[in-house]
């Protein structure tokens, strides 16, 4: 067997991409009278991350939380939204009604298929693309409005998280101006037909995003 093979460590890759996308798009779901540590994130019930800028215990009841870019005072502790994210993050899908309404939004990680790619010269080892998905799930608000007036569109609550998505995939190799997920990997990156259904049927909504990672 081409040694080409045997050196790449597929579980290693699907973990880092997997372990990249929840360091920036996770949350904890919030607890009461807990003592938060500077730094710390919890995700609130809106989706909104929400980042520890004074540290200190949290009140009984949960806050009234500031989902527009400013500050929550929660007890003693002052918390600052970073934007959007999820409340739940695996590797093994899940989905609704199976999933809650607690568990959303979101996100999995998914690897399907592989592709071995010839390269332009004989007997070069072929380029590896790994293929999967990113799965997400959310539950939109459904308020009693006039059709042509609605304010809360599933829509835009799928548009916010796939932004929050791209920006955590921005390039992180100046040199080439590629994704590497901190240069383990050539190239990450999503391409090819989102699927989405923002909440035609009802309040669940979903999206899947097509990933591929081109290793080195």
């Amino acid at each position: 067997m081409n040694s080409q093979y045997l050196s790449v460590d597929r579980e290693a890759v699907w973990a880092a991409m997997f372990a990249w996308l929840k360091t920036r798009l996770w949350g904890a779901p919030w607890a009461p009278d807990t003592v938060y540590a500077a730094g710390a994130v919890v995700c609130d019930p809106q989706g909104s991350l929400q980042t520890v800028t004074t540290p200190g215990a949290s009140s009984a009841a949960q806050p009234a939380w500031d989902d527009d870019g400013g500050a929550t005072i929660d007890g003693g502790v002052t918390w600052t939204n970073t934007g959007v994210g999820f409340v739940s993050m695996g590797r093994k899908h899940k989905a609704p009604p199976s999933l809650g309404l607690l568990e959303q939004p979101a996100l999995f990680v998914v690897q399907m298929s592989e592709e071995h790619v010839p390269q332009k010269f004989p007997g070069t080892p072929t380029k590896l693309i790994l293929h999967g998905f990113l799965i997400l799930y959310l539950q939109a608000p459904v308020p009693a409005e006039e059709i042509g007036q609605e304010t809360q569109l599933a829509a835009e609550m799928l548009n916010a998280r796939f932004k929050a998505i791209d920006a955590a995939m921005l390039p992180d190799d100046d040199l080439s101006g590629k994704f590497t997920i901190g240069g383990l990997v050539e190239h990450c990156w999503i391409e090819g037909e989102t699927r989405q259904d923002p909440g035609i049927l009802g309040p669940q909504a979903a999206a899947i995003l097509p990933l591929h990672i081109l290793v080195p």
